[in-house]
């Protein structure tokens, strides 16, 4: 599938992809699809009006038609937003996603709207943004297995960081836990375009807690790479040998991962983005690759693998499960 920064929920044995419709053309992305660039019917454009929009699989390879889950009305007029991100959590969904350039105001900010279904519609309860007076993006959720929630942010201070706090999540409404708010990652990585850490997906694993990240920007080579702690708010230590995922001559851009299980989380995909040409930008695809923890030689935590880009066919993902 086309499109950039997706999020793949599996809710009650099926899957739902959700990313930005293409219908704005102040973004790059979307002029190039909206002037029908040599790559636009690898895809759909949505209604003008809809902001997000989210497809259904059953096996993760035979999708539905796009649909919309939340529109543009006078609370988001003229905001540019991304990074859709959903979890549910006690007979709600909650999609966070960053949103700027709008209201006189430059900078992003990350909101939610709220939905009973997976499909949405998703609608906005509250039009104050979680933290009005810093500028972040992101919005990575996570659920401990004791039911507290987490969130992950980026912010800005020489480069891109990653922040991390709790969350209140009750009938439809999220507080975020102010108190809690720890600085998790600052950027050691850099490409030309700056110092630049993002994402911040949290997944547990024999007793430590992952965080993958994207390290270096969008337009540049990019890739994913992990840290690891024994407590959710670390310290986290880098892998030693980062990238997991890194670009090659077919593949480039490679980032923004998320993880995908498969009905009974013995086996675990990644999904990222990238470029749909090595040569050009825009636009971004939709990929899978397999990951698997395997043991670490020296005795250490676990190292998370990816097999991947790849660039040929495959096999159907989770086929023996």
């Amino acid at each position: 599938l086309t499109g950039a920064d997706p999020d793949i929920l599996l809710h009650e044995g099926r899957y739902y992809i959700y990313n930005r419709v293409p219908n704005d053309p102040n973004s790059r992305e979307d002029a190039y699809l909206l002037q029908n660039g040599e790559h636009a019917g690898l895809d759909r454009m949505g209604d003008a009006n809809a902001i997000f929009r989210v497809a259904w699989s059953d096996d993760l390879v035979n999708w539905s038609p796009y649909q919309p889950v939340l529109y543009r009305d006078k609370s988001l007029l003229g905001a540019f937003c991304m990074s859709p991100n959903v979890f549910e959590y006690k007979g709600y969904f909650y999609l966070l996603f960053a949103a700027g350039r709008f209201r006189g105001e430059e900078n992003f900010h990350v909101y939610y709207a709220v939905a009973r279904s997976p499909m949405g519609p998703f609608e906005m309860r509250t039009t104050r943004p979680l933290h009005p007076d810093t500028e972040e993006i992101g919005g990575m959720p996570f659920v401990d297995t004791d039911g507290q929630c987490y969130i992950t942010y980026v912010r800005f201070d020489r480069g891109n960081n990653i922040y991390l706090q709790r969350l209140t999540v009750s009938e439809g409404m999220i507080t975020p836990q102010d108190d809690t708010l720890v600085h998790v990652l600052s950027p050691q990585e850099a490409d030309e375009y700056g110092r630049i850490v993002e994402g911040g997906v949290i997944i547990p694993h024999g007793g430590w807690y992952y965080m993958i990240y994207a390290d270096g920007h969008y337009l540049g080579h990019y890739g994913e790479s992990y840290a690891v702690a024994d407590n959710v708010f670390g310290p986290y230590r880098r892998y030693g040998h980062n990238p997991i995922l890194h670009h090659h001559f077919q593949a480039d851009g490679v980032g923004d991962g998320i993880v995908i299980y498969n009905r009974d989380r013995s086996q675990m995909y990644m999904g990222y983005h990238r470029h749909v040409s090595p040569t050009e930008v825009e636009p971004r695809m939709t990929c899978l690759d397999p990951m698997k923890f395997v043991p670490d030689p020296d005795g250490g935590p676990d190292i998370l693998t990816v097999r991947g880009p790849s660039t040929v066919p495959q096999p159907f993902p989770f086929t023996n499960a």
